[in-house]
C-alpha cells in the first residue's frame, strides 16, 4: 500500500493538491480547493490586522512622557485602572454602579484623563452619585480631579 492510499480525508486533499503541482495536473477539485484555502487565509488575515491609524506626533509624545494611551473597553466604554481604583477605594466595591464614561482625553501638563458617573453606597449607608475626572499615567491612576475641573477644556460630553 503506498502512502496515498494510507491517508483520507483533509490529509488526502493536500497530498492530492501537492501531486497535481509536481505532475501539473491540476483538476476542479484542487482549483476549488486553492480557491477556499485561499479565502479562508484572506478572511482571517483581514480579521486579525490592526486598524491602524495615522499616528499623530502629539498623541506620540504623550505616551512617551505619560505611558501608552488607556484603552477603552468595547463593551461598556470603561477604562481598567480606573474601574479598578474606583473598586480599590469605595466603601462598598459591590455597590458600584458605573453610568458614563467619557472618551479618553491627552492633557499637556496632567497625562491621560477620562471623565466617570457612577455612584455607590457611602460611609452611612446611603447612595450618593459622583462624577470626576481620573489621571492617568502608565496605566494607574495618579490623580483624581472633580467633574468640573476639565470643563472648559473637554466639555461635558
Amino acid at each position: 500500500m503506498s502512502n496515498t492510499e494510507k491517508t483520507s480525508g483533509p490529509v488526502k486533499l493536500i497530498d492530492d493538491l501537492i501531486n497535481g503541482f509536481l505532475t501539473g495536473k491540476l483538476d476542479g477539485r484542487h482549483i476549488a480547493l486553492i480557491f477556499v484555502v485561499g479565502f479562508a487565509l484572506l478572511s482571517m488575515y483581514l480579521s486579525n490586522r490592526e486598524k491602524t491609524t495615522p499616528r499623530n506626533p502629539e498623541v506620540e509624545a504623550a505616551e512617551i512622557q505619560f505611558g501608552t494611551r488607556p484603552s477603552t473597553s468595547e463593551f461598556d466604554g470603561s477604562v481598567r485602572p480606573v474601574k479598578e481604583y474606583i473598586l480599590q477605594t469605595a466603601k462598598n466595591p459591590d455597590s458600584v454602579v458605573f453610568e458614563e464614561w467619557s472618551k479618553v482625553f491627552y492633557d499637556k501638563k496632567s497625562g491621560w484623563v477620562v471623565r466617570v458617573t457612577y455612584r455607590g453606597q457611602n460611609s452611612f449607608g446611603g447612595n450618593t452619585r459622583e462624577m470626576n475626572w481620573f489621571v492617568i499615567r502608565n496605566g494607574a491612576v495618579v490623580e483624581v480631579k472633580q467633574g468640573d475641573y476639565y470643563k472648559r477644556d473637554y466639555g461635558s460630553e
